[in-house]
């Protein structure tokens, strides 16, 4: 499911080609012999953070989004929420950060919320603003990400 707009298009199609071979990357990755934290090199200026932690409580998230790269998070275990908007209906929170690719945004009256499970990825584009690592109702459970960063130029 994805939904845009026509002023969009050109980045869109630079950027399906581009997720794809980040998805067909993906399956064939050993996520296992991967450590926390550490930063993983492709070709394109594409790398993905691997990431592995508790979910946080919905109060203690913050919704962000970036200008030079979209973001395609797949989740491998465990399971957490992630909520969206559109950064043209959102307030900034501070100014962005061009240094770090961040800008945050104050919460929105409404946003789509997700249950992202193993398996499950979502592709941000530079205008999804999103608020990912909430719990997914229950006891928290330990999640193992990959975000993959994929230039949009």
């Amino acid at each position: 499911m994805e939904f845009d707009n026509l002023a969009n298009a050109a980045v869109r199609e630079r950027l399906s080609l581009r997720v794809g071979t980040v998805l067909e990357r993906a399956k064939a990755l050993d996520v296992d012999g991967l450590e926390n934290g550490r930063r993983v090199e492709w070709e394109d200026g594409i790398f993905c953070l691997v990431q592995r932690y508790l979910p946080k409580p919905e109060e203690a998230g913050r919704f962000e989004a970036h200008r030079r790269y979209a973001d395609v998070q797949m989740v491998f275990r465990g399971r957490e929420r992630i909520f969206v908007a559109r950064t043209d209906a959102l307030e900034p929170e501070s100014d962005f950060d061009a240094e770090k690719d961040i800008g945050f945004f104050k919460r929105p009256a409404r946003a789509v919320e997700r249950i992202m499970g193993p398996g499950d990825y979502a592709v941000l584009a530079p205008w999804d603003a999103h608020m990912p690592s909430i719990e997914a109702g229950g006891e928290p459970e330990p999640i193992m990400k990959l975000v993959w960063k994929v230039p949009v130029e």
